[in-house]
């Protein structure tokens, strides 16, 4: 393992939250403009309210945010040219995207724009780290040998089951949401949409950041068992669904062992897809 300064690991995790968060913030500015000058009636006054009232709070949020950013970004030496850069292309699609791509591909440029800026403040902060940042981000083959770690996913499904049995047997209303059904309408029910994201973009993304970055970085700091937990749990909290929160942060926990085991990234990207087919199955046929 690397040697890494006493303080780096953590304000890596932090530099990289707060950027993500600005980068969604930035978007709702940039939607909150959009909405502004060119999608409201001017005789709608509940409409102009709320709109005053989110860019009010998206303002309150914004500038702690931005100044979090520039702190970490100054105690890791990374080029402030280097995220401005990241923020100019995507203001610049979100604007393309609202005025001239058809609305059922509206959310889809939306996460993927999203998503992948994510990756590219991985990637940027990860050179802080080794020069050699693939490799230090699990992003290896595996061998025929490591197959067989792949059971470990299998031990996620019966508390997974358990967890969703007692929310139906009790009617834990505040943890049996619509969320998945609300993400597939909200697509259109664009099987073909739904699949690449939550089958190829979600699974490469989410495991390049989490079984890559955050389990990195945590495990130069604490020990193995710190890095898979605290993954797992920021995992199953990015889901933001009350109803998805539990089963993914056991899902986390399992891809994290396979990470171990295996060393190797590429191994969680292979059955966090499979789990998302299954998932999108189930739920497809439940609708």
């Amino acid at each position: 393992m690397e040697k890494l300064e006493k303080k780096k690991p953590i304000n890596g995790l932090f530099l990289f939250f707060s950027s993500a968060i600005l980068l969604i913030l930035t978007l709702q500015l940039v939607d909150f403009f959009i909405n502004l000058f060119f999608g409201l009636d001017n005789g709608n006054i509940q409409e102009k309210n709320n709109t005053i009232f989110s860019f009010l709070f998206f303002l309150i949020t914004f500038i702690p945010i931005f100044l979090c950013v520039e702190f970490y970004r100054t105690k890791l030496d990374i080029s402030r040219k280097k995220i401005v850069k990241l923020f100019t292309i995507a203001i610049l699609v979100t604007t393309l995207n609202s005025f001239f791509i058809k609305s059922s591909l509206n959310i889809l440029i939306q996460i993927l724009i999203i998503d992948f800026g994510c990756l590219y403040f991985v990637f940027i902060i990860s050179k802080i780290y080794s020069t050699n940042k693939f490799r230090w981000l699990g992003l290896k083959q595996i061998s025929n040998s490591d197959i067989k770690y792949f059971f470990y996913y299998f031990l996620a499904w019966p508390p997974i089951i358990l967890w969703g049995t007692i929310i139906n047997y009790y009617d834990l209303e505040f943890f049996n949401s619509d969320y998945s059904k609300t993400i597939i309408e909200s697509l259109n029910n664009n099987l073909i949409i739904i699949f690449f994201l939550a089958c190829i973009v979600a699974p490469i993304c989410e495991e390049i950041i989490f079984r890559g970055f955050v389990y990195k970085l945590i495990n130069s700091k604490y020990t193995i068992k710190h890095a898979i937990i605290i993954n797992s749990i920021l995992f199953g909290i990015i889901h933001f669904d009350p109803s998805a929160i539990i089963p993914a942060t056991i899902l986390g926990l399992s891809l994290s062992i396979i990470r171990y085991k295996t060393k190797s990234v590429i191994s969680t990207v292979i059955m966090h897809s499979l789990h998302n087919i299954f998932a999108l199955i189930m739920t497809t046929q439940a609708l």
